[in-house]
């Protein structure tokens, strides 16, 4: 118990740090100079984004799972490493350093109800256990990969060889990556996929309500932006019903639909209020980009998210009357775009999955 314990708070700590090295190289490579949460965001989206074009490789190429595991080690080290090199984690990590103080007093005794809101929804999500068909789904396909060694050559739920690559579920690649997690960590992929995932997915959606928060409250205190976010919290402890994404988040936030309803949501929410607000131009193309194929890697659902993204961008066209800003903006949807044209093209029987035996 005390291992996986451990191992869990090693796996939890390394993406996260993960995250920051890579934030810190893409926020370089834009020329901006961004927050911790800016930092964050950009280092999840990033990884998301690369973890489901070299998934769907791996899965077309017919690799194995220790294969796609070791690929997204190669690719972890190999941006930590650039990113150390090239002086980006330096040069942000002093940035931040020297305006710690001012940024403890700016948010004063607000951090600490923000800090205990989000340990306590950490805490639920990692014990909450839900039972629910599309729960074992998510978790079968991680524990089926991690057995068989394969990426959707058998069945989530009897572990028969299939015949063709399941056409719901082959271009959206989140549930392996609990498998990825388990096979590079030696945790078992229930744990790795319903407590270290979930947690991780609690922390980053308090990265991204506070950036949002941040720039509703543009010209106010922090403080402001930190109690939107605890009220936010508040009223995900308050809704926790079958009727609103409060009983998604806690109990089913490792499934692609509830990611759906609370990071993807989120995510392309931030992007249009980036696009409508203005902000830097390399910034808001790059976030809009990688959060599109974020939210294609979590779900099939994910058109209705980008759907919403592509309102707020028409929004920010009536508004700037630049053509410039909407072609832009429309070019950052093609790679979420073309995973979706294959999906199209699987379905129309176009693409092929059928799989070669023997």
């Amino acid at each position: 118990m005390l291992r996986e314990i451990l191992l869990m708070a090693v796996s939890l700590a390394g993406q996260l740090l993960l995250f920051y090295a890579a934030g810190c190289l893409l926020l370089s490579a834009v020329k901006m100079q961004g927050g911790l949460c800016d930092v964050m965001i950009a280092g999840y989206t990033g990884y998301f984004a690369c973890f489901e074009v070299i998934a769907l490789i791996c899965i077309f190429a017919g690799f194995t799972t220790r294969t796609l595991s070791f690929m997204m080690l190669a690719a972890a080290a190999l941006t930590t490493a650039v990113s150390v090199y090239t002086g980006s984690v330096k040069k942000v990590t002093v940035s931040l350093k020297n305006d710690l103080a001012e940024q403890l007093k700016d948010h004063s005794y607000m951090l600490i109800f923000l800090a205990a809101a989000v340990l306590a929804e950490c805490f639920i999500v990692a014990l909450y256990v839900d039972m629910s068909q599309d729960s074992l789904f998510y978790v079968g396909t991680a524990s089926t990969a991690v057995y068989t060694n394969t990426l959707f050559r058998f069945d989530a739920f009897t572990g028969s060889a299939l015949d063709a690559l399941p056409q719901r579920y082959v271009f959206f690649c989140y549930p392996l990556h609990a498998a990825v997690l388990s096979v590079l960590t030696s945790l078992p992929a229930v744990i790795a996929s319903r407590v270290v995932m979930p947690v991780l997915s609690a922390i980053m959606l308090t990265f991204i309500w506070h950036r949002i928060a941040r720039i509703m409250f543009r010209d106010g205190s922090v403080k402001y932006a930190d109690l939107m976010v605890i009220l936010m919290h508040v009223l995900l402890f308050m809704g926790n019903t079958p009727y609103l994404p409060a009983s998604f988040f806690f109990g089913r936030l490792y499934e692609g639909k509830a990611l759906l309803a609370n990071l993807g949501a989120a995510l392309i929410f931030l992007c249009g209020l980036m696009v409508f607000e203005g902000e830097s131009c390399r910034h808001r193309y790059l976030m809009l980009a990688l959060s599109a194929m974020t939210v294609v890697c979590f779900s099939g659902s994910s058109y209705i998210i980008l759907f919403s993204g592509a309102v707020f961008v028409f929004l920010a066209f009536l508004k700037h009357r630049s053509f410039r800003e909407l072609f832009c903006c429309s070019l950052c949807f093609v790679p979420a775009a073309c995973v979706w044209a294959l999906y199209v093209c699987a379905k129309l029987g176009i693409l092929s999955l059928a799989l070669g035996r023997g």
